[in-house]
């Protein structure tokens, strides 16, 4: 586990002030500001330290009509996931190699 995870495994908040999002159209990133109530486009070119590179499962259950989600994980092949819909409760728990299938028909990836 390299120092930078360690440091997040003991349940530190996150630090993250902003997350971004490619937005392929627009060839940069922007971020959504809660305060301005709209999406904010960052200028080009900028600097940023990789922290760490986690797993996570997304998607939309047609069954509940809403979105997929799961927690975040390091190692796929080691660590649980419990994979939700916002309406519909739990889909699946277990290893992500074991569960892949149920998630998927779900509408998860």
């Amino acid at each position: 586990m390299s120092n930078r995870t360690q440091v997040f495994a003991g349940g530190s908040k996150n630090p993250a002030t902003k997350f971004l999002d490619w937005k392929s159209d627009q060839k940069g990133f922007s971020y959504y500001d809660k305060g301005l109530g709209k999406n904010v486009e960052v200028p080009l070119p900028f600097n940023f330290v990789f922290l760490d590179e986690l797993s996570t499962v997304k998607g939309w259950n047609d069954a509940s009509s809403s979105g997929i989600f799961s927690n975040e994980v390091k190692y796929l092949s080691k660590e649980p996931m419990t994979v939700k819909a916002f309406k519909g409760g739990e889909i699946a728990k277990g290893l992500y190699n074991e569960i892949k299938d149920r998630v998927k028909n779900a509408g998860g990836h």
